[in-house]
């Protein structure tokens, strides 16, 4: 009787099983389950709105990879609906707790996770080296899809003279070696340079070269580009078919030394005030080597990718 008199003072109060707590500030804190009521699905959405309200960007997406890491789950579409209505193991509830409390401090969930999936690669991802942005994945496309229109006779011999059967790579800035190590997986027959100044990004590229069996055809350097020596030892391993570069400082200062390496083309990922700079630069024959061919618009219709090619000697410069 006792317990049945419990329960309506609590339906009468309007009272339940859900509890309210304040936050500092005097803002209210997302309610949260018992524990014996808990599931994924509960933890998700408590979370979720625990990081809309402290600013968190990209709360529900954030709070969805979390989870499924959590749950063994590249994202929250390869979990089971079971497994999200069942209650979270001891484990799986500190270790989400903990990834969340990261994320709340501001931490970027590729950090927190300490891998990333880059198209069709998995890489580790390590602070203070920068995480590849998904436009990234769009300049791999373009360099994939103009090689397509390339005879693979038409490769060059290295410094040794040994036949290529694929083509030469630079990656110029490689920072975790997304682009390289992802064009590399999807060219089973081409070699690649990585170059960085940065020994964090060097030691992160060759991390992952390794896990993804890719260092015999990928050589990670650290190098200062703006360095005289650095220079030269890249002219002994070039020219390279092709070279792209995501590069993290100013475009005009950092174009310019990677012209002498270009066999063919250049492939940059720029910000959007960039292309505009270049073809004015281009047109002042800053760069009289090189040639625009065109830019291209990122997903979101911003110009976020230039691809320049090596003219000859016997062109004339621009068009002109």
């Amino acid at each position: 009787m006792g317990g049945v008199l419990y329960q309506m003072r609590m339906l009468c109060t309007g009272r339940s099983s859900m509890r309210k707590v304040s936050w500092a500030g005097g803002t209210s804190r997302p309610a949260v389950p018992r524990r014996s009521s808990r599931n994924a699905t509960m933890w998700l959405r408590l979370w979720r709105r625990r990081f809309a309200l402290r600013g968190v960007s990209e709360p529900k997406n954030s709070a969805q990879l979390l989870l499924a890491h959590c749950l063994g789950a590249d994202t929250i579409y390869g979990v089971p609906e079971k497994t999200l209505n069942r209650s979270l193991s001891g484990d799986q509830q500190r270790l989400f707790d903990e990834m969340c409390r990261k994320r709340l401090q501001g931490l970027p969930v590729q950090y927190i996770l300490g891998e990333w999936t880059f198209r069709d690669i998995k890489l580790r991802m390590k602070p203070p080296v920068l995480i590849p942005r998904p436009e990234t994945e769009e300049l791999v496309g373009l360099v994939l899809d103009s090689l397509k229109h390339v005879e693979v006779g038409s490769y060059q011999p290295d410094p040794q003279g040994v036949p290529a059967s694929g083509p030469s790579l630079l990656d110029a800035g490689c920072g975790s070696g997304a682009i390289c190590l992802s064009l590399l997986h999807s060219l089973p027959t081409a070699r690649a340079v990585a170059v960085d100044k940065s020994e964090d990004a060097v030691s992160l590229t060759r991390l992952n070269a390794t896990s993804l069996n890719l260092l015999g055809r990928c050589n990670v350097l650290h190098m200062d580009l703006t360095a005289g020596l650095a220079q030269r030892e890249l002219a002994a391993l070039g020219p390279f078919d092709i070279v792209v570069s995501n590069p993290p400082y100013v475009l005009s200062s950092h174009l310019p030394l990677l012209q002498p390496e270009v066999r063919w083309w250049l492939f940059v990922e720029v910000e959007p005030r960039h292309p505009e700079l270049i073809a004015q630069e281009l047109a002042e024959h800053v760069w009289p080597c090189l040639r625009l061919v065109h830019i291209y618009q990122d997903l979101s219709g911003k110009l976020r990718f230039c691809i320049l090619r090596k003219i000859s000697q016997d062109e004339e410069p621009h068009g002109k």
